[in-house]
């Protein structure tokens, strides 16, 4: 028996109640064990199991060890052989085993101590003790030997000028000490001071040293610096080092200070008719404070190098505008932008940390060209409320350079751009948000973690990397023209979609029409990583898409997704949907370059989904399960029951044997069906009594067809003119998913000549009763003729409620259109 790679020892903390404990390794004998408590060996009182088993055993006590006790169970065998082989004697295979499995076991224990051994580098170095302590030391001898703590308390301490204080400010460096007296400042600090008999001179030599201004009343720096900022001070630039201790201890509550800042800028008058910002200029240094630093006019903030700040107060950290604005006197009109900028400039960096109960940096209303530039965010935020917001009415506002890391197990909401409800009029939010290509935003943690980025402005756009457990953009229903590119690795266990418009149910807002309007997601390029969201996770899979509606009254038009890559993708969603509402259909969507294979890129609905690729793709395929594929593979049908789904609504069946491609933008032959430019084709590669149809499937609305006069319009044409070819149109109506209960109408048969022309039919379908289901379907079927060879193209196919079907893609009214082959029109 071999001796596996196994740790041959174990240790556990008794209870006071247990007797049994197992040891996972390897012995073969008895003796092979130790066992001691609280360090110390035992030798009775216990009995032991698994004798040869490579798997271990166990140590059974007749009384349990005390409560509190540590009990080591070790494999320990003699480093000595046991066995004395004799001359011309049986040299058996078990007894050579168990003598070598020894050795091994031997060599696993060696290797396990000498890894505790005090070591060095092999190449040199010195010796690692790894974080622990060395007992037992002698008193030192010579220069280089160790010194124990006693030695060092007893004759080096002993010497040593001491003070009560558990802390003193270092001596002064050499160029400031020399030639001076010690003496201690009023805080008890060391200062070197002239001595009482010096000159003048010594007065002017002090004064032109680099720490000269330390004489007049000043923390380093020359005295020519300091009389440069004081010319700045009378102006537009505040000096946070004026208002902070003169002594730093790095993570010090400076609440005071803070607010002596925050009046100091304050204080300054806006005097300028653009509103002139002042500069606070903060030192590098670590800052703790809870008071909040509301500036009420135009500052923009900079860092002399590195400047955190850590919240641990119950409001907001930085507050930038006032709170209010009267306007008295008359006549003429005003513009919005009262303020300019507020902010920081990137200038130095400042970090943020610490966790919020309200937002952290607030801007108020009608401020104009914030900035947010240089920023770090480490372990800052809340689930309830926003690291960054910004009110109504803010205009022009930049984020960039910012880094977000955060590993706190729960999600971190970065910026809030939305508009609100003001005095009984809608104020449709912000304007001009840029969050640029230097914003890394990531998030460790839990699955429950995520980042979320909420507009509600105008003209939002994203250029960023984002990469965490969630980052979600919630763009507000009010929103327009919204733009969004970037490396995402955003989707995991635990979250929703990387981009919910419309804003959320909560919202007051929402426009009259509806629609979430305009924008370009990923026009210069957008990687998207879904990794496959499962609803165990408190969240509908239908929920995590890349792109989802964030409230039930909001459909989208005029929406473009373009140069979109992706990853780990569940192809049985969509990857945008959107709400499906009578009377207010989404359209004038578009979508190009998306660059996964069998991917379904929106929700379809026949009746008022129409989303146009936007541009010609070659070889783009909807293959039989009804999804976007780029392999162009075929796929055949053998019977009438293996019908497939054509760009989610058409279909062509056929109850004998075939086989067909989809393509498009690709040349009509006699052996594909193909959909070319505006028309959508069928090609019948043989002639045989097989019945043949094109179908047109109106998804869920049977029920409302019933009780309207119906109206079916479209243009066809023949491919092979010198063959007459006689097609009929039926309207089948089944409300039942096993098909019982279906009604069909006809609007007739009739010829297909060698050029386009229009067809409209007319049909009156009777009321029924009963209401929309799932299991309701109605199909527009187009049957062909048997026995030869056909060939046909329609196109613009129209069935509206009324007598509106017109020729061609022309204005109808959205209400009225029961099915529309626009879905399929190029560019």
């Amino acid at each position: 028996m071999s001796v596996p790679n196994q740790t041959p020892y174990i240790i556990y903390n008794a209870n006071g109640m247990t007797t049994v404990f197992p040891f996972e390794f390897y012995i073969i004998a008895a003796g092979d064990i130790q066992v001691s408590i609280n360090g110390t060996v035992a030798t009775s009182g216990f009995s032991v199991s698994g004798t040869g088993n490579v798997s271990g055993g166990d140590v059974v006590f007749l009384t349990p060890p005390a409560a509190g006790s540590v009990v080591m169970l070790e494999r320990v065998v003699p480093t000595y052989r046991l066995t004395d082989y004799q001359d011309n004697g049986d040299l058996l295979a078990d007894t050579i085993n168990k003598d070598f499995d020894r050795l091994w076991m031997a060599i696993q224990r060696s290797s396990i101590y000498l890894g505790l051994a005090l070591r060095r580098p092999l190449l040199g170095g010195p010796f690692d003790a790894e974080g622990y302590r060395i007992e037992s030391l002698a008193d030192p001898v010579n220069e280089q030997d160790a010194a124990t703590k006693k030695y060092v308390e007893t004759v080096s301490l002993a010497r040593t000028l001491r003070v009560p204080e558990g802390m003193v400010q270092p001596v002064p460096s050499t160029a400031e000490r020399a030639n001076k007296l010690l003496a201690f400042n009023s805080s008890g600090d060391p200062i070197p001071v002239i001595p009482a008999s010096g000159s003048a001179s010594d007065v002017m030599i002090e004064l032109a040293k680099p720490t000269g201004a330390r004489r007049i009343g000043y923390n380093g720096s020359t005295v020519a610096d300091e009389l440069d900022k004081s010319n700045l001070r009378a102006g537009d630039v505040v000096y946070a080092a004026d208002y902070l201790p003169a002594s730093y201890i790095p993570g010090a509550d400076v609440s005071t200070h803070m607010l002596n800042i925050a009046a100091a800028v304050n204080a300054i008058p806006n005097t300028e008719h653009n509103g002139k910002p002042v500069v606070l200029e903060f030192p590098s240094g670590w800052f703790k404070h809870s008071s909040t630093l509301w500036f009420k006019r135009p500052v923009i903030l900079k860092s002399s190098g590195d400047t955190k700040m850590e919240f641990t107060g119950s409001g907001n950290q930085i507050k930038f505008g006032p709170d209010g604005i009267t306007f008295n006197g008359d006549g003429g009109g005003l513009d919005h932008k009262l303020h300019v900028t507020y902010g920081f400039v990137g200038d130095g960096i400042f970090t943020f940390t610490g966790n919020l109960s309200d937002d952290g940096i607030v801007f108020n209303e009608f401020i104009t060209n914030p900035r947010l530039i240089g920023l770090r965010f480490v372990n800052y935020g809340s689930e309830d409320h926003y690291e960054i917001k910004l009110w109504g009415q803010c205009w022009d506002i930049t984020v960039n350079n910012v880094r977000h890391t955060n590993t706190q197990s729960k999600a971190v909401n970065f910026i809030s751009a939305n508009g609100k409800m003001k005095d009984g009029t809608v104020d449709y939010g912000n304007s001009r948000l840029h969050i640029g290509s230097d914003v890394y935003l990531q998030i460790e943690g839990s699955a429950a973690g995520g980042i979320c980025i909420d507009v509600g402005g105008a003209d939002y756009r994203f250029d960023g990397v984002a990469h965490g457990w969630r980052v979600t953009h919630q763009l507000g229903a009010f929103a327009s023209n919204p733009r969004i590119n970037g490396y995402h690795e955003t989707i995991y266990v635990g979250c929703e979609s990387l981009i919910t418009y419309g804003g959320v149910p909560e919202d007051t807002v929402v426009r009259d029409d509806g629609y979430f309007e305009g924008g370009v997601i990923g026009g210069d390029g957008c990687y998207w990583a879904a990794h496959n969201l499962p609803s165990s996770q408190g969240y509908p899979e239908t929920h995590c898409r890349f792109m989802r509606p964030g409230r039930s009254d909001v459909v989208l038009k005029g929406m473009k997704i373009n140069n979109l890559g992706t990853y780990s993708v569940d192809n049985r969603f969509p990857l945008v949907t959107t709400n499906i509402i009578d009377g207010r259909p989404s359209y004038g969507n578009s979508y190009d370059e998306i660059k996964v294979p069998s991917a379904m890129v929106h929700q379809q609905n026949a009746l008022i989904q129409p989303w146009m690729p936007m541009r010609k793709t070659d070889n783009l395929v909807v293959n039989g399960s009804g999804r976007l594929s780029r392999s162009g593979n075929s796929f055949s049908f053998s019977s009438s029951a293996s019908s497939a789904r054509i760009f989610d609504f058409w279909e062509y069946t056929s109850n004998g044997a075939g086989q067909c491609q989809i393509y498009r933008n690709m040349i009509s032959n006699n052996t594909e069906f193909t959909h070319e430019g505006t028309t959508m084709g069928v090609v019948i590669p043989s002639a045989n009594a097989d019945t043949k149809t094109i179908r047109c499937v109106l998804d869920k609305n049977a029920f409302k067809c019933q009780g309207r006069e119906l109206t079916l319009s479209f243009m066809a044409t023949n491919g092979f003119p010198n063959i007459k070819t006689e097609i009929s149109v039926t309207l089948l109506l089944s409300f039942s998913s096993s098909g019982g209960d279906i009604k069909a109408y006809s609007f007739g048969a009739f010829d297909i000549g060698p050029s386009f022309g229009l067809k409209s039919f007319s049909l009156n379908i009777p009321y029924y009763g009963g209401q929309s289901s799932s299991d309701a379907v109605a199909y527009l079927v187009f049957e062909l003729p048997k026995n030869q060879l056909v060939n046909i193209v329609l196109a613009n196919v129209n069935l509206c409620a009324g007598n509106v079907a017109v020729q061609g893609p022309g204005e109808l009214k959205d209400w009225d259109v029961l099915a529309r082959s626009i879905a399929y029109y190029g560019s």
